[in-house]
């Protein structure tokens, strides 16, 4: 069978939200059928661990993408054949998959895995799926809050936090890398950019509430 005629199993294709993309192709490679891939995970190679493979449209491309999911029996199931890294990106080469023409047809869909098959994350660490869609409280102090920032000694810093409420500011929407470390994408009532800075800026991370709460001044409150 062709590669694309192959289908998902009834029981992969029941819950979307079971999911996560991890990846992009990209642009054909030569005329063999190899096409370059860009990867979402970190380290970049992980991408290779996590198994099985499907491709999707990409739903935030603003087109129509029904005659192209119909003509490629979207999701479809890939599996790579071969695997060059290349800068800062990687050409594969998947099963069934012999020619530029073929291949071609793939370039701009997304790579999704299935979540478990990803590891557990450490304490204290989170995939950015799981921090996607959160809803963001930023820390508000008492008016008298410099008060307890001058008492002398260890007690400074708690009694400076036992004076706080949170406010809700928004949402998780998504995350982005900038090189030096993550930013959280938060909309609410507009847009905020918030370092993912554990300890010093993300004061807690609640998973089972479902919340973010940050140490982070909003410039439009100065």
């Amino acid at each position: 069978m062709h590669a694309s005629e192959n289908t998902l199993p009834a029981d992969q294709k029941a819950d979307q939200n079971d999911w996560l993309v991890v990846g992009r192709l990209k642009s054909v490679f030569g005329v063999k059928g190899w096409i370059k891939l860009e990867s979402f995970t970190e380290p970049a190679d992980n991408i290779f661990s996590y198994t099985p493979w499907r491709l999707v449209a990409d739903g935030k491309s603003g087109k129509s993408t029904s005659a192209r999911e119909q003509r490629l029996n979207l999701p479809l199931s890939i599996e790579p054949e071969s695997v060059e890294a290349r800068a800062n990106e990687f050409v594969i080469k998947l099963k069934g998959f012999e020619n530029r023409e073929q291949v071609a047809k793939l370039a701009g869909l997304l790579l999704e895995v299935p979540r478990q098959s990803l590891p557990a994350a450490d304490d204290g660490e989170y995939y950015w799926h799981q921090l996607e869609g959160l809803d963001v409280y930023r820390v508000v102090f008492a008016d008298d809050a410099a008060d307890g920032l001058a008492a002398q000694g260890a007690n400074a810093e708690q009694q400076h936090m036992q004076q706080r409420s949170v406010v809700h500011i928004g949402r998780v929407d998504h995350l982005m890398e900038t090189g030096a470390n993550d930013v959280l994408v938060v909309r609410g009532t507009e847009e905020i950019l918030i370092p993912y800075l554990p300890g010093s800026v993300v004061k807690d991370v609640d998973l089972q509430r479902g919340r973010i709460v940050v140490d982070w001044q909003i410039e439009a409150e100065n």
